[in-house]
């Protein structure tokens, strides 16, 4: 019937009600639906529908022959794609056609087959893609979790997203000029897990008691870390509202500092942990069954190291090779090389060793020697271990001498931050301590140029002949963005007699 001025009264005085009269859709907007007290649909059609290639009608002639509900709130939402926008209806559209599989009609109404429901919608060229692929019957369904018990569910989520080191510092100062960055996340990760049955096609709408996010700042990385929490007592679980929170909470990151950086990464989203159903409980261990690469974890879910004193142990050092261009006397013979019992271990070793160390939660890891980077491809390894799930920071310990040279790589790469060792500000005394002829020029250079990358830290041995020098070290903090730390000289070199428990006197040869 068309819907003029006396059809809603006319329906009213047949005993139907009312649901709608109008539609924010166009064309359409004078549509009207109600139901009779037996559940039988009548609608009032605009004019629009005999030559207009899409209207509203289109949108909700499925859900009816489906036996889907037409909901004022449904009608409203329908509102936020526009004019007959087909991203936004073909949600809502999708789940009408999917129950039509179960269709059991109105007494008094034709018998139609899901596969005429879905000829009409290409017919009608709505979505004409979108559904050529649900055209045989039963081919997708939401699951049937009507004969499942009530339990407690609970499942949690995390993710991260990765930026430069000035969108950082806007969302750690709170100066993003969008606002409250952390706050704003927060919230629409709360409001995505409330909405996933609207977001992910079947996935059953579920009644949360509880949906929290929170999040970590890295600066190490730099970036945040979201973890998103869901609880309810339902029949199914609540894994995909977990991770639909994570997901909203990161996009709303992007979304409020996309002015500052375009280059931000989503990564490691994955499920930490559920518990309640049949299936038991889960909890994300960073290994795949089938052997597959290994998907990302979070602090949450790891293991941890402790010392004797319950501190716990997430930094490892990792010598990659004994050899080194100084001949430095509190560290290495002044002939070349040392004699090593062992081989070396491969890159692929060295990465074994690093991902066992992640799952046992170690997340620093410091690359050292000797000289690192005398041992070639020193910055794909750092490539690789920064790849590694769990790694967070990769930082190296370094002369200098040869940092300018491989300085692009390394921070293509990914390395996090360095460490220089400098003694002395003196040409004089750097030649006796180093033993050798290089220029003192070129690692002040290397501080500098780091130090305008990265994190920059220098290490001074304290020695008795340098001891005026400490000033002079401590003061290039003033000048430069560095750190400058005074280490205790260790009892190696050359004349240094060791005793070890058990064992002889071992003398280091002079």
């Amino acid at each position: 019937m068309d819907p003029d001025d006396r059809t809603p009264s006319a329906i009213r005085k047949s005993g139907a009600s009312i649901v709608s009269y109008g539609a924010p859709v166009l064309p359409g907007a004078m549509f009207l639906v109600s139901y009779l007290p037996d559940g039988r649909p009548v609608c009032g059609l605009p004019g629009c529908v005999m030559y207009a290639r899409r209207t509203i009608f289109d949108l909700v002639l499925p859900r009816l022959l489906a036996n889907v509900p037409v909901t004022s709130q449904w009608l409203a939402g329908l509102g936020h794609g526009g004019s007959a926008c087909p991203a936004r209806n073909a949600i809502s559209l999708t789940a009408a056609l999917e129950r039509a599989s179960d269709f059991q009609p109105h007494a008094g109404a034709a018998a139609v087959s899901f596969k005429t429901i879905t000829r009409f919608t290409i017919t009608r060229r709505i979505n004409h893609v979108i559904y050529t692929s649900l055209t045989r019957p039963g081919q997708r369904v939401m699951v049937d979790v009507s004969q499942k018990a009530f339990t407690a569910r609970t499942a949690s989520a995390c993710g991260r997203i990765r930026m430069s080191r000035e969108c950082y510092q806007a969302v750690e100062s709170g100066t993003a000029k969008k606002g409250d960055v952390l706050g704003a996340a927060q919230i629409a990760g709360i409001m995505g897990a409330k909405q996933t049955a609207d977001l992910i096609p079947l996935c059953h709408r579920l009644n949360l008691s509880k949906a929290s996010v929170s999040f970590r700042l890295l600066p190490e990385l730099p970036g945040v870390e979201a973890v998103c929490t869901v609880k309810c007592t339902g029949q199914t679980g609540v894994e995909m509202e977990a991770l639909t929170g994570v997901n909203i909470a990161l996009l709303t990151i992007y979304d409020m500092c996309k002015a500052i950086d375009k280059r931000m990464v989503m990564k490691d989203i994955h499920l930490v942990e559920k518990h309640g159903g049949k299936s038991g409980d889960f909890s994300f261990d960073g290994e795949r069954k089938d052997g597959a690469a290994e998907a990302p974890m979070c602090d949450s879910i790891c293991g941890s190291l402790r010392d004797s004193y319950g501190r716990t142990i997430d930094y490892l050092r990792i010598s990659i090779t004994d050899q080194c261009n100084l001949r430095c006397r509190y560290c290495m013979p002044e002939q070349d090389g040392i004699s090593s019992p062992c081989r070396l271990m491969t890159f692929g070793e060295i990465l074994a060793a690093a991902r066992a160390a992640a799952r046992l939660g170690i997340r620093s890891v410091k690359i050292t020697g000797g000289e690192p980077l005398c041992r070639p491809g020193c910055p794909d390894l750092i490539g690789r271990l920064k790849e590694i799930p769990g790694i967070r920071q990769i930082t190296m310990t370094t002369n200098g001498l040869l940092v300018s040279r491989y300085l692009d790589e390394l921070l293509d790469a990914g390395l996090d931050g360095i460490n220089i060792s400098l003694d002395t500000l003196n040409e004089e005394q750097f030649r006796q301590i180093t033993r050798l002829n290089f220029p003192l020029s070129q690692v002040l250079e290397a501080i500098k140029r780091c130090s305008e990358k990265l994190p920059t830290k220098i290490n001074a041995v304290l020695l008795p002949e340098t001891e005026d020098q400490l000033i002079p070290l401590a003061r290039l903090a003033c000048f430069l963005p560095v750190s400058v730390r005074f280490i205790e000289q260790m009892p190696l070199g050359e004349n240094v007699r060791l005793k070890l428990p058990g064992a002889g006197i071992l003398c280091w040869p002079a």
